[in-house]
């Protein structure tokens, strides 16, 4: 009899510690769920309040300017990983960020120091040489996913 109570109560105290060792690990799994999502959401929630508008784009000797305004409703950041796309129209190459051979491009920020909504930066992408006559075009790519393009003429 004494034995029956013994072994009960070891497999009662061996199934609390199971069941609490299960239970902090589903909280544990729970929470981050909870934080992944959470960040998932942030992220959709930028990229759909994001816009670009490229307003302006022209050559300058050997560097074609490009003038673009955040529409959107959000600041958009990371503006160095923005992909940024140029050449004649139907063959335009990926431009790198502020490279040390050329193409590259830069950015400046105008009206602030943060690209907040309603807000315009230039960017100059410097070439190795003067462009020649034709149809040029520009696409901008934020990391937020925004994008705009331009066509332009020389």
């Amino acid at each position: 009899m004494v034995n029956e109570v013994m072994s009960e109560a070891i497999l009662l105290i061996a199934s609390i510690t199971l069941a609490s060792l299960l239970s902090v690990l589903v909280i544990s799994k729970y929470g981050l769920f909870e934080s992944t999502f959470g960040t998932m959401v942030s992220n959709e929630r930028n990229s759909m309040l994001s816009k670009i508008k490229i307003v302006y784009a022209n050559v300058n000797g050997s560097s074609v300017v490009v003038w673009v305004k955040n529409v959107g409703s959000v600041p958009i950041i990371y503006i160095s990983k923005m992909d940024v796309y140029f050449g004649l129209y139907g063959s335009a190459t990926y431009i790198p960020y502020n490279n040390t051979s050329l193409p590259s491009w830069t950015y400046k920020i105008y009206n602030g120091n943060t690209w907040s909504p309603g807000s315009t930066i230039l960017i100059t992408i410097n070439l190795s040489s003067a462009l020649g006559s034709g149809v040029y075009y520009v696409k901008l790519m934020t990391y937020e996913g925004a994008s705009d393009d331009y066509i332009f003429s020389v």
